[in-house]
């Protein structure tokens, strides 16, 4: 049943691109243009399998909105961007209908099917998986008589593929899987001869999201190719998104592919297996604080809510690791609050897993320390939170009956 309507649409595909080549290469990262993020502060590669990749003979540069040339264009593209990562889907929804509206008076085609495509974004955040699907898939199997068609068909592709794997019938299964590596095989078909970074970018960090999903059905220390499939996907995510010279594309990218990367050095992938013991080496650890810093040092208060939410939910593994478990399961509810608040509702299940577990985790640990040592834990945790500002101070006779 999984794979019938993605033959159908990689047929659809097949006959639109006859007669166009490629020229595929099967070198490792480090062989190639493509650099990673910071090598020397990586773990050493292991011996792998190669990430099949595609590499255009000559490029076709794109123009118009896609390319972010068209001032009123790029900047309807970054309100939408705004309003989708910060919780503002009505506003989101309205600015999307107005723009197709207006575009379509102009008779400016292309703007109109990229449009198209950021509808499905809002149903995508609030988890309504067959409204985002349906808009998606029509733009694939339509007709578009616009320049530079075969970009906008990959945009759409490799976004429904990070549609997808949200439901658990293809994050979990391996025939899933392997249907939406397929997916992505043809949106890189679609795009190969363009030069259009923001696509190669999240096209890259797509394929990294995948090949987690794969590492989270693998116990931890028999996921080593799956390891470095995704983190050479998030390398040249990260190298692809420097390449475009909008902050938003630069912003959006390597913050998200960052959070990934931590991800992975910290164990957690698709699924939750910090309650499953899994033991992860303090370099890991030290590798994943870095990448979670590098966020907040170079974008901080920029970061929109949606971003800022999984920087707490990673936070809060890291926190775990290092058995900070009352800082663990502070930021858990942080993100969890803001996912509830604002909507982002694929999160919302995963990180009352979390809090719930951090909190459980939290009273078994107060429970088996040492009665001058566990009073010591309690007193300074209750001093610190009756002390800060706007708390009402408590008296040293108050904080011992509490205690």
């Amino acid at each position: 049943m999984l794979t019938a309507g993605f033959e159908r649409r990689r047929s659809y595909i097949r006959q639109r691109c006859r007669g166009s080549c490629w020229h595929p290469y099967n070198t490792r990262l480090r062989d190639r243009q493509v650099e990673p993020w910071n090598e020397t502060q990586e773990s050493k590669r292991a011996e792998r399998e190669d990430v099949p990749v595609f590499f255009p003979i000559n490029l076709i540069k794109v123009h118009g909105c896609l390319s972010g040339e068209i001032r009123d264009a790029e900047r309807c593209l970054k309100k939408l961007e705004f309003y989708q990562d910060n919780g503002l889907f009505k506003e989101h929804d309205r600015l999307v209908k107005e723009a197709i509206h207006h575009y379509k008076k102009r008779e400016d085609s292309s703007m109109v099917w990229v449009l198209r495509i950021e509808e499905s974004a809002t149903n995508s955040y609030q988890n309504n998986w067959e409204q985002a699907r349906k808009q998606l898939v029509s733009v694939i199997h339509s007709d578009l008589r616009v320049e530079c068609w075969k970009v906008i068909k990959a945009r759409a592709l490799y976004l429904l593929v990070a549609h997808m794997r949200r439901k658990e019938e293809y994050r979990k299964s391996k025939t899933g899987l392997s249907c939406l590596l397929d997916c992505l095989k043809d949106s890189m078909h679609l795009l190969h001869c363009y030069n259009s970074p923001e696509d190669w970018a999240e096209l890259y960090q797509t394929y990294g999201c995948v090949w987690m999903d794969y590492m989270s059905q693998l116990p931890l220390d028999q996921s080593n190719v799956e390891r470095e499939n995704a983190m050479d996907c998030f390398r040249r995510a990260i190298y692809f998104s420097k390449q475009d010279p909008r902050e938003r594309v630069q912003m959006k990218r390597q913050s998200y592919v960052h959070l990934k990367l931590a991800m992975i050095h910290l164990g957690c992938c698709s699924t939750f297996p910090l309650a499953q013991g899994n033991h992860i080496p303090q370099n890991d650890i030290k590798e994943a604080k870095r990448h979670l810093d590098f966020i907040q040092s170079k974008f901080g208060d920029t970061i929109p809510r949606a971003t800022r939410m999984l920087h707490s939910k990673t936070q809060s593994d890291l926190f775990y690791l290092q058995r900070k478990y009352q800082r663990a399961k502070d930021k858990a509810v942080d993100a969890y609050k803001c996912a509830k608040r604002y909507g982002f509702n694929t999160e919302v299940n995963i990180l009352k897993e979390k809090k719930d577990y951090y909190q459980k985790k939290l009273e078994t640990y107060y429970q088996i320390l040492p009665g001058p040592e566990r009073e010591s834990t309690l007193g300074a945790r209750l001093y610190r939170l009756y002390s800060s500002p706007g708390s009402s101070p408590l008296s040293r006779w108050q904080m011992t009956l509490m205690v």
